[in-house]
């Protein structure tokens, strides 16, 4: 789903396909190639899909391939229609250098890839803390652009962690 948000006199469209894997946004690819406009998925904003798993790029498992893993050069065609300047967002905890898929370090070095492309961020929700607590991560649609702002001590930031957990484990969404 791509969405539109407005902020003063600029849009940003915001791609989110939840928890799809790759064969989702193969068949995305091929229906919008063919029958509409490969454009529909251009994003200022991208929601990294299934918590930055591997699994959404790739038809290859990284615990059998390892460094042999491809990414499905389809899937990368929807996923590299990034704007100038856009942020590619993980909904995960801390992505590290390590086996655990979703969040998959592999993923996010491919995400970072097309996010240098174009002068971009990649940034993980779990990775924005104050005194050890997750904070919101906030974007601002302006004329002046797209930008990631510093959290504020103000809305979310206030509401406890069981307000997005409800389990109240300190995981994440």
């Amino acid at each position: 789903m791509n969405f539109e948000i407005k902020g003063d006199n600029r849009t940003a469209n915001f791609l989110s396909g939840g928890d799809a894997e790759v064969v989702c946004w193969e068949c995305v690819r091929d229906r919008l190639a063919s029958k509409y406009s490969m454009s529909w998925l251009d994003y200022d904003i991208l929601q990294a899909p299934h918590h930055c798993s591997w699994h959404s790029l790739s038809n290859d498992s990284l615990s059998k391939k390892g460094d042999d893993a491809k990414t499905s050069e389809k899937a990368m065609e929807v996923f590299n229609r990034a704007k100038e300047k856009a942020f590619i967002i993980s909904s995960s905890k801390t992505i590290e250098n390590d086996e655990k898929d979703p969040p998959a370090y592999r993923a996010k070095e491919e995400y970072e890839k097309i996010i240098d492309d174009v002068q971009g961020q990649f940034l993980c929700v779990s990775d924005h803390k104050k005194n050890g607590e997750n904070i919101p991560l906030e974007i601002e649609i302006s004329d002046n652009g797209i930008k990631k702002i510093a959290a504020s001590a103000l809305g979310m930031a206030e509401s406890s962690s069981a307000a997005v957990n409800r389990q109240g484990g300190g995981g994440y969404a």
